[in-house]
């Protein structure tokens, strides 16, 4: 695949990115099936906007009959394969089976979901052209259905689902039929304060879409400051959204702070060169989804008083240009007024293919730091793994280079460090440990593990 480059230097005071409209559409889309809030405009439930159950599957709630109309173009084909049944919905009786045969079922309803949807939309595209944002729409729509199956409106202890006995927790994501179910759930209540601002940061995400107003701190340091931990002066904000720009502000930092954090801990080169003396950085990231955010980025050079030039490189297979961490897409890649005036030099650069691609391309500079953000989206299939393999060899190609590795499972991290070393034999510098800089994660998984966050654990090697 050809490569995209992203940059902007000393004559270039900004640089557009230039996306396909479709793409911006489909960040701007996104969904989320989140039970205590509008299913369509994600509004929360008060007094005024007490929130109405669909009369056909129980399982969205709307706060207006206008929002209800303009989400029945998607949801139509959905809610008629889950239709009530002795006055529940369809996903009561589904939740009290036995595990393997609950999951057999599920995936079930979830083809019949998926084909419904797939049917639904050819019938539309033979009736008319369908616009891009509705195209995306229906992408996007699978993915919030099969949410609806896996985060149902049912009691989280009894799966009970009678309406009239459900009352949604606070966090919008789960229900219970009693208080004394609500009081029993003690797995739910460590995982609860996370799901509430899960849930508040996507409302405000899709309120606001490109207009974030993040309450970010651009001052620049004099004298370099070790990191210890994330922290955020709002001592002095009144904003009923605060909860929610911090964790959006914090998964966006917790990407370079993290690499920061891992070059102070372990120095530069063989050597150990200390961070702060440094005055070039190549840092190649390794991610499917990149973060196009130079306020983000350049945080590495308001903490280095040092660097002079700082070069980017995204790297990643299945990569997503535009996603969830992308919100500001449509704006310009800006150094800040004190980048422009100490003419320090930033790069950006993607490379939308496996990273031993990269390595044997024209393009490809070595590099001082390699992060590889959710180590195990290098092998995620047989052919991948062959990829992983021949990427890892390439990355322990030098022995200055400091690789850094994250991943959401501390014994998933291991494993990768294992491979690597089958690879190429590689010294640990940092051992698998809790990155103090993992910031807040949008990515919801399972209920089993309601929230995935792929820098969790750290760890950082280098070529033996």
């Amino acid at each position: 695949m050809a490569t995209q480059a992203i940059s902007f230097s000393n004559n270039s005071e900004e640089y557009p990115i230039n996306l396909n409209e479709k793409l911006i559409q489909s960040i701007l889309a996104c969904r989320e099936y989140l039970l205590g809030l509008c299913s369509c405009c994600y509004t929360y439930k008060g007094s005024d906007h007490p929130l109405h159950r669909c009369s056909g599957c129980q399982l969205l709630a709307y706060c207006s009959k206008e929002c209800q109309k303009t989400d029945w173009g998607l949801h139509k084909p959905v809610c008629k394969q889950l239709p009530i049944q002795n006055g529940q919905n369809v996903l009561s009786e589904v939740q009290k089976l036995k595990k393997e045969v609950r999951k057999k079922h599920i995936e079930a309803l979830k083809a019949k979901i998926s084909f419904a949807l797939t049917s639904n939309r050819h019938i539309n595209a033979e009736c008319s052209n369908i616009e891009i944002e509705e195209e995306v729409a229906f992408n996007t729509y699978h993915k919030f259905a099969e949410d609806m199956i896996e985060w149902g409106r049912v009691c989280n202890i009894c799966k009970e689902a009678r309406v009239d006995k459900l009352t949604d927790c606070n966090c919008h994501t789960v229900s219970y039929c009693s208080e004394v179910h609500r009081k029993a759930d003690k797995a739910h209540r460590e995982e609860c304060h996370d799901l509430l601002v899960f849930a508040r940061t996507f409302s405000y995400i899709h309120k606001n879409e490109n207009d974030l107003n993040l309450p970010m701190n651009n001052e620049v340091d004099k004298e370099y400051q070790r990191l210890t931990r994330m922290e955020f002066n709002v001592s002095s904000m009144k904003d009923e959204w605060l909860d929610a720009k911090l964790a959006i502000l914090s998964e966006r930092l917790s990407h370079p702070l993290t690499i920061l954090f891992a070059m102070q801990e372990s120095g530069l080169g063989t050597n150990k060169t200390p961070v702060e003396s440094v005055s070039s950085l190549n840092i190649h990231v390794v991610s499917p989804m990149p973060m196009l955010d130079s306020n983000m980025w350049e945080m590495i050079v308001h903490r280095l008083p040092q660097l002079e030039e700082l070069n980017i490189s995204f790297i990643g297979c299945r990569m997503e240009v535009v996603n969830r961490l992308n919100i500001d897409i449509t704006n310009r890649l800006e150094r800040c007024k004190d980048c422009k005036l100490r003419d320090r030099v930033i790069t950006y650069n993607i490379h939308p293919e496996h990273y031993h691609m990269y390595f044997s391309s024209m393009e490809y500079s070595e590099p001082d730091v390699i992060a590889v953000f959710n180590n195990k989206e290098m092998s995620q299939n047989e052919d991948d793994n062959v990829h992983a393999i021949t990427s890892y060899r390439n990355m322990t190609y030098d022995e200055d280079t400091l690789i850094i590795l994250t991943d959401s499972d501390c014994d998933e991290l291991k494993e990768g460090i294992r491979v690597i070393n089958e690879a190429r034999p590689v010294d640990v510098i940092m051992p698998a440990q809790n990155n103090p800089f993992r910031g807040f994660s949008s990515v919801r998984g399972p209920i089993s593990k309601p929230i995935i966050n792929v820098r969790d654990f750290m760890a950082c090697i280098r070529r033996r």
